[in-house]
């Protein structure tokens, strides 16, 4: 008798405890984020205005977590989101909006990739309209390969992710012509040009100088 007194008397101690500090069990927010490289990542969950900057992993891409600072109480709602995204990727968000209690834990999702751009230029020389039969003229990156049959501007239909290199070169000549390719090779960067109305310079990633002359 003496036992079952002395325990309802602890337990009534913790409830009103509990109770003192609210009584509401707390979660984090975060979870894992995969293939992050670059700098710039930004998580924000919109209900409280909590926010957390990612830090890249080393080594980069490699698989890390986020943990945003606040902790949420038992039944609060919340909705994260990505607010910035990293430079020269893109990153979607799994189960970013909820509950907190409805499971044991939360976890969101985070996956990240780098951005991919086409590559190509413009063709001179060859015909300036396309007909049943073709040039002969095809060209290739890699494994990939492009037949071109017209003047004009062309881009290899796969595209080349952000810091990769290519390397473009003829496979076969057109019928008749020889043509020479300008910039055949380089890297996937971000350049900047002058803007021909404001002093802030546009940002272009897609490589669009690999010309084809032919005579």
């Amino acid at each position: 008798m003496k036992l079952t007194f002395t325990r309802t008397s602890a337990l009534l101690a913790l409830a009103l405890g509990l109770t003192a500090c609210g009584g509401k069990a707390t979660f984090d927010l975060g979870g894992p984020v995969t293939g992050l490289a670059y700098p710039g990542l930004v998580l924000t969950n919109a209900s409280n205005g909590d926010t957390v900057a990612v830090a890249v992993p080393t080594p980069a891409a490699s698989v890390t977590s986020f943990k945003l600072p606040k902790t949420i109480e038992y039944g609060t709602a919340y909705k994260v989101s990505i607010t910035a995204q990293p430079i020269h990727q893109t990153c979607v968000l799994a189960r970013g909006a909820g509950t907190a209690g409805r499971l044991a834990t939360i976890s969101i999702q985070v996956d990240c990739a780098v951005q991919e751009f086409t590559i190509g230029g413009t063709v001179t020389g060859l015909r300036d309209v396309a007909d049943t039969t073709p040039t002969g003229l095809k060209i290739t990156n890699g494994a990939d390969i492009m037949a071109i049959e017209i003047n004009g501007v062309y881009a290899l239909p796969t595209p080349v992710a952000f810091g990769k290199t290519y390397g473009v070169s003829i496979v076969s000549q057109p019928t008749g012509k020889t043509c020479t390719i300008a910039n055949p090779s380089g890297t996937v960067n971000t350049v900047a040009t002058p803007n021909p109305v404001t002093t802030v310079p546009v940002i272009t990633d897609p490589v669009n100088n690999i010309n084809i002359s032919c005579v």
